[in-house]
């Protein structure tokens, strides 16, 4: 049996506010936090990266197995001449919401196993650590579509909210090409809480994190369309100067996921989900003592 992964977190202060960007209302000053979650072990985030497949239809079916298999019951999103967003929801106890979002559609040339297998297939991953934890937050995971082709889906997700919905959320969590380096953040399209949160769980789990910004390449997104709704965002990638050239190209094949930067980053977003769960605005889940 694995055992929770349990450590107390006290932070306080801003380390890399880089932007105005949209904010969530809370000022977390000072505050003692429990990441506390089960990690899985490597060798089965391996196996759900080596289940990738070239066609969009081919990964949507993949992914909604590997989200049932977790124990996480399938939605599907329309997105207009595209195939669906694959939505799975993990109940908090309160309406407030965080959503962690991944986009499983890739380029025509190359496998697409870093842009974007590698971050749709850590959803199930991260859904399977955190369903034994309790949550005030719901968070619901998102599989999008079409993001290759102008951010469609994560567009059409976000115009399908009501007012209300965008008010529910606390903050969108979004995973990109990840595994071609020690974990990133795109810092300056990012609300500076997140970022400032994300750093701080990094340390705490004595895990690698740097600020690599790629506007200067052009890049967009899914993180995107929730910014310009005024929803708190992130996006946490792996990208760096040297690594670019393999989006988009045949380069972009399993054999470059290292392993180990993959798996730190699947610890440092679970942590982190955890963390925000807390920190952000919810109603407190009552205190029952040990599990």
């Amino acid at each position: 049996m694995r055992r929770f992964l349990i450590i107390v977190l006290t932070c306080s202060g801003l380390l890399w506010a880089q932007s105005p960007a949209a904010e969530p209302k809370q000022d977390p000053g000072r505050a003692s936090i429990t990441i506390r979650f089960k990690p899985l072990p490597r060798e089965l985030l391996q196996q759900r990266l080596s289940l990738i497949r070239k066609t969009s239809s081919e990964r949507q079916f993949v992914l909604e197995g590997l989200l049932s298999t977790s124990g996480c019951g399938i939605k599907r999103l329309e997105v207009k001449d595209h195939e669906p967003n694959v939505v799975c929801t993990l109940a908090g106890s309160s309406e407030r919401v965080i959503v962690l979002g991944a986009h499983y559609d890739h380029a025509p040339k190359g496998d697409g196993a870093v842009d974007n297998w590698s971050g749709s297939a850590l959803l199930p991953s991260v859904y399977e650590s955190l369903k034994n934890v309790k949550l005030r937050h719901t968070i619901v995971f998102v599989g999008f579509s079409a993001e290759e082709k102008g951010l469609l889906g994560s567009k059409a997700y976000v115009a399908g909210l009501t007012r209300e919905d965008r008010r529910q959320i606390s903050a969108m969590v979004n995973l990109d090409t990840l595994g071609l380096s020690p974990t990133k953040v795109w810092s300056n399209r990012a609300s500076p809480l997140l970022v400032n949160s994300l750093a701080a769980v990094a340390q705490a789990l004595k895990l690698p994190l740097e600020p690599m910004n790629v506007d200067a390449k052009g890049a967009s997104a899914d993180s995107e369309p929730f910014f310009t709704a005024d929803i708190p965002a992130i996006t946490i990638h792996s990208v760096t100067m040297d690594t670019w050239n393999v989006l988009h190209t045949s380069r972009d094949t399993l054999e470059r996921v290292k392993l180990n930067d993959y798996y730190e980053t699947y610890r440092l977003v679970t942590g982190y989900l955890v963390f925000l769960d807390q920190l952000l605005d919810a109603e407190p889940v009552p205190d029952e003592g040990p599990s």
